[in-house]
């Protein structure tokens, strides 16, 4: 048992990865995991960048590591993403948690800086 079966479904991967990286000898401080849970929940994310981007922020992959970064982080989120579809996996949970905010979020990136 990993641990992650407690927490919600739609958290548990943003918790995976963390543990993945560390396996790739990317070295990851429980903290961080924590800092890049908290950076998603801050930014209520719209897209699969502002998850990239709370990962470079708070897991601080070595700037000479962040091409095996950016390659671990797709095929971890965008894989799943795709065999989700591939298997009509049904999304209601991860709308869910979305949905449930207090009123509008601001922006906190804009588009432009991609």
């Amino acid at each position: 048992m990993s641990g992650t079966e407690t927490l919600p479904r739609a958290a548990r991967p943003f918790v995976e990865f963390p543990t993945l990286l560390r396996s790739y000898g990317f070295a990851v401080a429980p903290e961080q995991t924590v800092a890049f849970l908290s950076a998603i929940e801050l930014l209520g994310p719209r897209s699969i960048q502002q998850i990239r981007r709370a990962g470079h922020a708070t897991l601080a992959p070595p700037r000479e590591r962040h091409d095996e970064f950016d390659a671990l982080f797709d095929g971890f989120f965008i894989g799943r993403e795709i065999a989700a579809m591939a298997s009509g996996e049904d999304d209601d949970e991860e709308m869910k948690v979305q949905e449930e905010g207090t009123g509008e979020q601001e922006q906190l990136i804009s588009e432009e800086d991609d």
